[in-house]
């Protein structure tokens, strides 16, 4: 990713990458499963989170999504770190099996320096499925953060999980890698907005990358 961003590119062999104001992403472009659960790393470099749109929260998202609604994939929860040790990590949202949600307050989202979201899949069924990470900037009423042109900021990357043999279910909750802060009571229904508004953007941005 470095090297990538050096030079001025936003590309790099075997990794799905996107860059723009708000930060880089990069992901691996395949994972490959064969009776295990596969370990799986997305690198978030944030250059700004918007301080004069007042920003509050920023939300990490992963998820899977499968046309008949019943997704086989399961993930299970590991970490948010820098090398410098863990992002605390406001809530965690885990409303099925194949998606992951972590808000994080913005005092304790690090710029400019490499986050990674590390976590394990598995499935229950043979196949090629696309798993999909989503970082968006959020502000105290759970509005996104968008630019000049309405258009919310956003860092999206995908990667193919290629099943050959099915796993065991990994999603059994909080993993200890995974450090958590203070819940906010307040968050419940808001966050439920957000999320839909989030799943637009997904939606806008799987039409740009396919």
């Amino acid at each position: 990713m470095g090297a990538a961003q050096e030079s001025g590119a936003c590309t790099s062999p075997g990794q799905n990458m996107q860059c723009n104001a708000f930060g880089t992403i990069t992901m691996a472009g395949q994972h490959d499963l064969r009776g295990a659960p596969v370990q799986i790393s997305t690198a978030i470099l944030l250059h700004t989170l918007f301080p004069e749109a007042n920003t509050r929260w920023v939300l990490f998202s992963v998820r899977n999504v499968s046309q008949d609604g019943a997704s086989p994939i399961t993930l299970g929860q590991q970490s948010l770190a820098t090398a410098l040790g863990d992002v605390v990590v406001t809530r965690v949202e885990q409303p099925k099996p194949s998606e992951l949600n972590l808000w994080v307050d913005v005092l304790d989202t690090p710029i400019n320096a490499t986050i990674y979201l590390n976590l394990t899949a598995g499935s229950s069924q043979r196949g090629a499925f696309v798993l999909e990470v989503l970082v968006m900037p959020f502000d105290r009423g759970y509005t996104p953060i968008a630019d000049a042109y309405g258009n919310p900021h956003s860092l999206y990357s995908f990667t193919l999980l290629g099943v050959n043999q099915e796993t065991g279910n990994v999603a059994n909750g909080p993993k200890p890698g995974l450090l958590q802060g203070h819940k906010v009571p307040a968050l419940e229904v808001p966050a439920i907005l957000a999320i839909t508004v989030a799943a637009g953007a997904w939606a806008l941005r799987r039409r740009g990358w396919t």
